[in-house]
């Protein structure tokens, strides 16, 4: 079959893109299935630093064409400037983008609606507007970029939204939207630029997998920050598990053959929410400087701990992972003692599965198995040359899990990458 997908087992940043940029060879097309403009997947290429927002990180190689989802929340500003920001990097992407008609979209109003419950609910959003844009939707208020197509469409549609958000401001924040005519004359103006990329995607994927191309399903966020599986109420507002990239594209459970599990060697989270193996100690700036542990899309300083393989082995088992990549292994190099948590303890009870009520994961004590340090060193070329303790580690998480570790990421660049 011709689907492999690329799924993030903690709570994102886990290095999705710099994996999707080494598989450069064995697809053809990429596809974003949720999330918007939160999303953040840096490449490094040549030492330089490329993030991808809305855009599907894929799209590094000139020869990809790439998609963007059903389910993906489009905010139409945001994405016609990173369009631009790609053109000053060189790489030339709206000829080779599409848009699913389907896609709902993100309003100022929105955004406004976000930053507002931000700062009473501090759950630690980017404040782009997702989770309300997601609530019109699901509420059957929301705008698709589809109803730009058609005037009379759109008219109905904004107006349901407009009215629908303009009382929510008013009845809980005291504040009135934005400017009608202001966002449908942008509306309007930024879909021009952009409308002959707009299409029924899923009837687009299903001709091209008729024809023999390789498809490759990329996820934004983590398996943890799923909106069912994750540490709710802390979560996104999407699915971000293999089986919601089969939900949200369209695509039968069937043809996902091989699901990639992308494994950090140590954990990062970013917002508020548990974190049971979080550095308490001089180690949280130590591992943030060299693992330059700041938002992609915020710049926030990610809170940094221990890899925790008791949420691994969940996401493994959520997700259906026939295969793991481990990354950034060489922000652990010279460290002399690491430790990988392998149970939880919780009123004097260990457990090695996650809890589901938001009160037992504050309550977590982790239990931890130590590892001596190694050292990773610039010439490293095949799995054979790598340290002893290192290769102890990666046995150890393998048969933890009990899925091979496939692909190992030892440095920022795309050739920094073992195959084992």
């Amino acid at each position: 079959m011709p689907y492999i997908a690329i799924i993030g087992l903690e709570w994102g940043d886990e290095g999705k893109g710099k994996i999707i940029s080494a598989l450069k060879d064995e697809f053809d097309i990429v596809v974003r299935f949720q999330g918007g403009s939160n999303a953040g997947h840096t490449v490094y290429i040549n030492n330089k630093k490329i993030v991808f927002h809305q855009l599907p990180s894929g799209l590094i190689h000139e020869d990809k064409t790439g998609i963007l989802g059903p389910y993906e929340v489009i905010d139409l500003e945001l994405l016609l400037k990173e369009i631009e920001e790609m053109e000053k990097f060189g790489l030339k992407v709206k000829e080779r983008i599409y848009i699913d008609e389907r896609c709902p979209l993100v309003l100022p109003y929105h955004k406004f609606i976000d930053e507002l419950e931000e700062e009473k609910t501090s759950i630690g959003t980017t404040k782009r507007g997702i989770g309300p844009a997601y609530s019109d939707f699901v509420r059957r208020k929301g705008v698709r970029i589809c109803d730009l197509k058609n005037e009379r469409d759109f008219n109905e549609r904004f107006k349901n939204s407009f009215n629908f958000n303009k009382v929510i401001l008013g009845g809980e924040y005291g504040q009135v939207p934005p400017d009608k005519n202001f966002i449908i004359k942008n509306l309007r103006e930024n879909f021009e630029k952009i409308k002959e990329r707009v299409i029924d995607t899923i009837k687009f994927l299903y001709e091209k997998e008729k024809e023999g191309k390789r498809i490759l399903i990329e996820g934004a966020q983590g398996t943890l920050l799923d909106i069912i599986f994750g540490t709710y109420p802390y979560v996104t507002s999407s699915f971000t598990t293999a089986g919601g990239a089969s939900a949200c594209l369209g695509i039968p459970p069937y043809k996902i053959k091989r699901i990639i599990g992308v494994l950090k060697s140590y954990t990062t989270r970013v917002g508020k929410g548990p974190f049971p193996t979080e550095f308490k100690d001089e180690m949280q700036n130590i591992i943030r400087e060299k693992g330059e542990e700041y938002g992609a899309t915020t710049l926030r300083p990610r809170r940094c701990g221990w890899l925790d393989l008791v949420i691994s082995k969940y996401s493994c088992i959520i997700n259906g992972v026939n295969e793991i990549a481990l990354t950034k292994i060489d922000v652990l190099s010279n460290i002399e003692k690491i430790k990988i948590c392998i149970e939880y303890e919780i009123d004097g009870e260990r457990i090695n599965f996650p809890p589901v009520g938001i009160s037992n994961w504050f309550k977590i004590k982790p239990i931890y198995k130590v590892f001596d340090g190694f050292e990773i060193k610039e010439d490293f070329k095949k799995y054979d040359e790598l340290p002893l303790n290192l290769k102890k580690i990666i046995d150890f998480i393998e048969e933890y899990l009990e899925i091979p570790i496939k692909i190992i990421s030892i440095g920022k660049e795309k050739s920094k990458i073992i195959y084992k």
